[in-house]
This record gives C-alpha cells, structure tokens and sequence, in this order.
C-alpha cells in the first residue's frame, strides 16, 4: 500500500521476467529479475548480481572478467565495462537468455511456480536466486540447485537429477527416478 498516494493499494505478483505490482488505479510497475546463475552452452556458469535498487547490474562471465552494468529497459541490459556491450533479454521455453551483441549468451532456467504430476496431483517449485526448494506431491521439502541449462538437482533426495524439456502445451521435468512433472506453458 502506497500511502502517500491516497492508502493506493498495489499486489504484488511473478512474472515471467521477475516481479509486476499492479496497483488498484490500472497501472502496474515491473522489476526485472536478473540476479542468478546462468549458463553459456549449458554448462558454463556465469553470475549476475543485481544491486539493492535493482537497476544496477554486475557481470561475471565464465573466465571470471567482472563488469558493472545496468538495467536498460524491460528488454536490454547493458555491460559498461566490456565496452557497453549490449545484451537483449529473451524468454524461451525454459527460461530467459541474454543474447550478447558479440554473438554470445547466457541463459538462465526459470521454473518457479506449480507443477503437476499427472492432472490433479500438484507440486510446488520456489526458485532462488542461486537455490531451489522442491515440494513433492506428499508435502515432502527438498532444497536443490541448477546444474545446468536444463538439469535441477534436489539434493535432499538422494541428488535425484532433473531434466528439463520444453513441450509443445508447457514444461516437464524428467527425473532420473523416473517421474516427471508438468508445468502448463505461461
């Protein structure tokens, strides 16, 4: 609630990108997420770091080059140390990618949000910045990591291995136990 602006009442929800408040008078605010792990041909980590006020980006890429930056606008971020290297966000099917205007990119896996095992037996994944905290259809809690561009790892189940695909209707994850669970596309 903004209460400067007349007890404004504003409801914070995720999105795809990172997080929109929509406030009670039709306009909405929207706050990209871009702090996390990603990954450059699916297994290289590199970090971004996003500052307290959220524009203020810092790059690690994979052989440890460090670069301030800044969030440009919903679609651009911008390297300033490499030379205001410019990098366009992307949705894809399991995530977001940063395509680099060197021809580069990293991507990030996004899988925060319901999930299901068969129609009606439903499952929770909360993604962190560098975590995951997985709820089974029985309640049971593990924490759990990105391995990679499509793999998960819930390490308080034995470090079952999870393998991330993008279907024509949504999102499954394939476990090496031999589940799987569904997310609908968003």
């Amino acid at each position: 609630m903004a209460t400067g602006w007349g007890n404004l009442v504003g409801t914070l929800s995720p999105t795809f990108e990172g997080f929109r408040i929509s406030w009670a008078n039709g306009t909405a605010w929207d706050m990209l997420r871009l702090a996390g792990t990603w990954f450059i041909d699916g297994s290289q980590s590199t970090k971004v770091v996003q500052a307290g006020n959220g524009n203020s980006l810092t790059f690690i890429n994979e052989n440890g080059a460090v670069s301030a930056g800044y969030i440009r606008d919903n679609s651009h971020v911008v390297a300033t140390s490499w030379g205001n290297l410019l990098g366009t966000l992307v949705p894809t099917a399991l995530g977001v990618r940063i395509e680099w205007s060197n021809g580069t990119a990293w991507d990030e896996l996004r899988l925060g949000g319901p999930w299901f095992i068969g129609s009606n037996q439903p499952t929770e994944l909360y993604q962190g910045i560098d975590s995951l905290t997985l709820i089974n259809e029985r309640g049971q809690i593990t924490r759990g990591s990105v391995a990679s561009d499509v793999e998960i790892i819930a390490t308080d189940w034995g470090n079952l291995v999870g393998t991330v695909v993008a279907t024509s209707t949504g999102r499954r994850i394939n476990w090496s136990n031999g589940t799987s669970w569904y997310s609908p596309a968003h």
